[in-house]
């Protein structure tokens, strides 16, 4: 039921990437993982840290296109902690940076390619396919 409940509360569909990511504290302390899922309003943040609740966090995903890196880069606030995990509520976000969000989030939404294994592929492992 609470599930039912959290996954009504969302406004945006998640969609699974596969990304580097970083959290930086208020105190300058860097907390690097990887973004399990995004929505435009957030991301699941994988790491072995826990974080204090309701903690104003910059993240950054990092994602490689052709041996380009690119940045997303938001501010948010940790909105919920689980073992190994992190959500993220991203709060703001420069327009530059909501455009490659919004582009990744189609991108590795309902209409994402499949593998031969007919699992939706991540954005990194699809990039690395493409290679």
């Amino acid at each position: 039921m609470l599930m039912e409940q959290q996954a009504e509360q969302r406004e945006c569909s998640r969609c699974p990437v596969e990304a580097r990511a970083e959290l930086r504290l208020s105190t300058g302390v860097l907390i690097e993982g990887a973004a399990v899922n995004l929505s435009m309003n957030g991301m699941l943040f994988s790491t072995e840290r826990t974080l204090p609740m309701n903690h104003d966090v910059h993240a950054t995903i990092i994602l490689e296109l052709d041996g380009i890196e690119c940045r997303i880069d938001t501010y948010g606030v940790v909105a919920r902690v689980d073992e190994g995990q992190v959500a993220v509520q991203f709060q703001q976000i420069s327009a530059g940076s909501l455009d490659q969000l919004r582009q990744l989030v189609i991108y590795n939404g309902s209409g994402t390619e499949r593998s031969s294994g007919g699992q939706k592929t991540a954005i990194g492992k699809k990039a690395q396919r493409e290679q």
